[in-house]
């Protein structure tokens, strides 16, 4: 059975991928894309690798690698947003409210990971 929190950022890869085509036909517009797309999908990427991980600092490793992607993600929207190159406000709230929970998910797996590997050390 496929992990709840790969599903959601699966989903939200996706939510990323339809909302890019969306984007207003700047150069801008296209530079941003490419970057957004490719952090957004490296974040499930790299958490489902982290799955897969041999060694918890494998694991931390991946990890610290998608957060990273997530943060990534958060300022292009962000800088997408105040560029005005979307027109959507609804979904650029709601996506922008899901890199925030996401965020929040993967600093509680990055503590509890890091505070793990220090109790069997």
């Amino acid at each position: 059975m496929q992990n709840k929190l790969e599903s959601r950022l699966i989903s939200f890869s996706v939510r990323i991928i339809k909302f890019s085509e969306k984007l207003l036909n700047t150069e801008a517009s296209k530079v941003l894309k490419s970057q957004i797309l490719r952090s957004a999908t490296s974040t499930a990427l790299n958490y489902a690798e982290a799955q897969n991980a041999q060694t918890r600092k494998e694991f931390i490793y991946k990890v610290s690698i998608a957060f990273k992607e997530l943060r990534e993600t958060n300022v292009n929207l962000r800088i997408i947003n105040e560029a005005q190159l979307f027109r959507d406000t609804n979904q650029m709230l709601d996506l922008l409210k899901e890199t925030a929970e996401l965020h929040a998910i993967f600093t509680s797996i990055l503590i509890t990971a890091k505070k793990n590997q220090q109790k069997n050390k």
